[in-house]
């Protein structure tokens, strides 16, 4: 027997020899050669009969040997589920990650999706991932789900996807200890047209970002939009690049009063404010050369459509913002992204921008009784480009 290198992974695809299912019709991305896996003679926390065959990456440990070769004596057991169990309860981990779906099989009627020895792929509709913290699980109830053209493309994109899971529940962990308590959130309800607070509107640690954001999107002589007031500090960012025009959307009537007042301060510049929710304001705007997007819910309602449906706050006014920009022109929000983008908050970007950059601002002085839902002291802030 030969050593290998063997990942953390600390998981084993099976292989199976004719009496249930051939290589071909178990794994979508077989390795470089088959490997029986041996129980070390010197190791007593293992059971003294098991000597089972995987293909792939087993635990990181010395007492396990990998050897050229195929053997199916623990598939030949008649509990091979007791004994994968057994196996799992010693070490504590997931030393074989499919050895309950490969036991399913063994008395898997033909019309299940399953073959014996045959050399087309298999559907493999489950997926488990297990760590010594957590355990993913997936499995697919509608087979015509995920209808990629070949079955290996399927099983990739499911692997993917709890592989993707784990490593976002691993990447959040290390940061937890990054995080800010936060005070308690918000009242929402009834701030459509409410007189806030200029900490309900806005909280002061966020003025790098807005300074971030206003330095992506303006540069002397643009049409600017702005959807969102608030205290007018990002207002002033954006009068501060000699912008050629400056239009603001704002909902709330007092906000209004006050923005009113703050474009009489800036006189003669052209700004332009429309009362109103972009919703029901944005088709009758001119094209922009950049649009800065910082809103905030106006009730409990939209908050929570918000947190179940996008990927981001602003994601609704994503289809709105690529019909307003010039070509090139140029798009930044309040992202509420800590450290990266995730995949859907990237997919739902390209679906509508021709390409964005993401930058860092870091050391964020966010107060421990911070309402806003935002508990790092870095954001990601966004430059998105339109077509």
């Amino acid at each position: 027997a030969k050593r290998k290198p063997l990942s953390r992974r600390l998981q084993t695809r099976q292989y199976i020899e004719q009496s249930f299912v051939s290589l071909h019709s178990y794994n979508y991305a077989p390795y470089d050669a088959p490997v029986t896996i041996i129980r070390g003679n010197d190791d007593p926390r293992f059971p003294s009969n098991l000597d089972f065959q995987g293909w792939g990456d087993l635990l990181a440990d010395s007492s396990f040997l990998r050897a050229p070769g195929i053997s199916n004596n623990m598939m030949q057991q008649p509990n091979v589920k007791h004994l994968a169990s057994k196996v799992r309860q010693v070490l504590g981990t997931s030393l074989v990650r499919k050895t309950e779906a490969v036991a399913d099989r063994k008395t898997a009627a033909p019309d299940e999706g399953y073959s014996s020895g045959g050399e087309e792929p298999q559907l493999s509709a489950r997926r488990i991932r297990r760590t010594e913290n957590y355990e993913i699980s997936l499995k697919l109830f509608d087979d015509k789900f995920l209808g990629t053209p070949r079955v290996e493309q399927r099983n990739w994109i499911l692997s993917q996807a709890v592989a993707e899971l784990a490593t976002a529940l691993d990447a959040r962990n290390d940061r937890v200890p990054e995080m800010i308590r936060g005070g308690d959130p918000t009242e929402l309800d009834g701030r459509a047209d409410a007189l806030l607070s200029a900490d309900e509107i806005m909280e002061d640690w966020q003025e790098p970002v807005m300074q971030a954001m206003a330095d992506n999107v303006c540069r002397k002589g643009a049409d600017i939009l702005e959807v969102g007031f608030g205290r007018g500090v990002s207002s002033d960012m954006i009068q501060a690049h000699e912008v050629a025009s400056h239009t603001i959307v704002e909902c709330n009537s007092h906000i209004v009063s006050d923005c009113m007042v703050w474009a009489d301060s800036h006189a003669p510049n052209d700004i332009r404010i429309v009362e109103g929710l972009w919703e029901d304001t944005v088709d009758g705007l001119d094209k922009f050369d950049g649009i800065f997007f910082h809103t905030y819910p106006l009730d409990q309602d939209e908050l929570l459509e918000n947190l179940t449906r996008y990927s981001t706050f602003a994601e609704p006014f994503f289809p709105a913002a690529a019909k307003l920009l010039k070509p090139g022109g140029k798009f930044s929000y309040y992202t509420n992204e800590g450290h990266s983008l995730s995949r859907a908050h990237q997919e739902a970007l390209l679906r509508h921008f021709a390409s964005f950059r993401v930058s860092q601002v870091h050391n964020l002085e966010v107060p421990q009784t911070s309402h806003d839902a935002h508990w790092y002291r870095n954001m990601v802030v966004i430059e998105v480009v339109g077509h």
